[in-house]
C-alpha cells in the first residue's frame, strides 16, 4: 500500500475484514437498477453495531477542510461543504477515531470490495471503459475516499462525474429519518423543445437519507446512458447532511486537485 499514513498502525485488521465481510455477504443480494444509469440503493450498508460507531466517530471540525469555497459558500462567508480525505485526514483525529476510520479505509480500499463491485455492475463499467465484461473485474483502479459535510444552502447541479471516476458509492450518515428528503437525484435529460418550459433536466429518482444506507452507480457520459446526478439546494432548517464518498478510479489522482484522497486497492484481507 502506497499510502498509509506514517502513525497508522495496520497491524489489527479485524473490523476492516468484518466491515468487508458484511458487504460480501449483503451487498450480491441487492437488485441493480438499469435506468438512467445501473445503480442500486441499499439500507443495509453496514453492520448495525459499526454505522452506531461511525456517528459516534464522525470526525471533529478540524478535519476538515472545504473543498471549493469559491463555489460552495453561503451568503456568510461559510464553506457549505467540507470534506476530510482519507487516509490523510487520519493524522489529525485522536486516537480512537484514529483507529476506527483507519479500519474503514481498509475496508473501504480493499481489493476483494472492488471485484465484488465491479463484477455486479460488469455490463455498464464495460461500457465505461471500452471493454468486454469479463475483464471487468481485473481492472486496475484507485480509490478516492472522504468524508463529506455539508449544510444548508449547499447544491450541485445534475452531472455525471468525469474520468477518470469509474464507479461512485455514497454511504448515508443521519442519526435518524427526519431527513430522508435530503439524499441525491438521478435525472434525465428533457428533449430539446421542452427544455425552455420545463427546463433541461427532469429528476426521476431520490435516494432516500436514511440511516444506514447508501447508493452505487456507474459514471458514463454516453449518449442514453448518462449518470446525471445532483443535489439540490438544502434549505435551512432541513439539517446538515454527512456521508462518505468513494469513487473508483482510472487514475491515481483529480485532474484538478491533484493525489490527495487517492489510494491502491490491496489484498490484506
Amino acid at each position: 500500500m502506497d499510502q498509509v499514513a506514517p502513525s497508522i498502525n495496520v497491524s489489527d485488521t479485524s473490523l476492516a475484514k468484518r466491515v468487508v465481510a458484511h458487504w460480501l455477504e449483503e451487498l450480491p443480494n441487492v437488485p441493480v437498477h438499469d435506468e438512467p444509469c445501473q445503480h442500486l440503493y441499499s439500507d443495509r450498508m453496514w453492520p448495525a453495531d459499526v454505522y452506531d460507531d461511525i456517528l459516534r466517530l464522525l470526525p471533529e471540525q478540524k478535519s476538515y477542510d472545504p473543498i471549493n469555497p469559491k463555489v460552495w459558500i453561503n451568503d456568510q462567508g461559510v464553506s457549505t461543504r467540507d470534506r476530510a480525505l482519507l487516509p490523510e485526514s487520519i493524522e489529525s483525529m485522536d486516537e480512537e477515531r484514529a483507529r476506527f476510520w483507519e479500519q474503514i479505509w481498509l475496508a473501504l480500499t480493499s481489493e476483494s470490495f472492488k471485484r465484488m463491485m465491479f463484477t455486479k455492475f460488469e455490463k455498464d463499467i464495460a461500457l465505461r471503459l471500452d471493454k468486454k465484461p469479463a475483464d471487468i473485474v481485473d481492472t486496475e483502479v484507485y480509490v478516492n475516499s472522504m468524508l463529506l459535510h455539508d449544510i444548508e444552502d449547499y447544491e450541485i447541479k445534475p452531472h455525471p462525474d468525469g474520468r477518470p471516476s469509474i464507479l461512485t458509492m455514497q454511504f448515508y450518515l443521519p442519526v435518524d429519518t427526519s431527513a430522508k428528503d435530503l439524499g441525491t437525484s438521478f435525472y434525465t435529460e428533457r428533449p430539446l423543445l421542452r427544455r425552455p418550459f420545463e427546463g433541461r433536466y427532469r429528476e426521476v429518482k431520490r435516494m432516500p437519507f436514511m440511516p444506514n444506507s447508501g447508493y452505487v452507480f456507474v459514471v458514463n457520459d454516453l449518449p442514453g446512458r448518462r449518470s446525471l446526478h445532483g443535489r439540490e439546494l438544502i434549505q435551512s432548517g432541513a439539517g446538515d447532511r454527512n456521508t462518505i464518498l468513494i469513487r473508483w478510479a482510472a487514475e491515481d489522482q483529480n485532474r484538478k486537485r491533484g493525489k490527495k484522497g487517492f489510494s491502491r486497492t490491496h489484498n490484506l484481507f
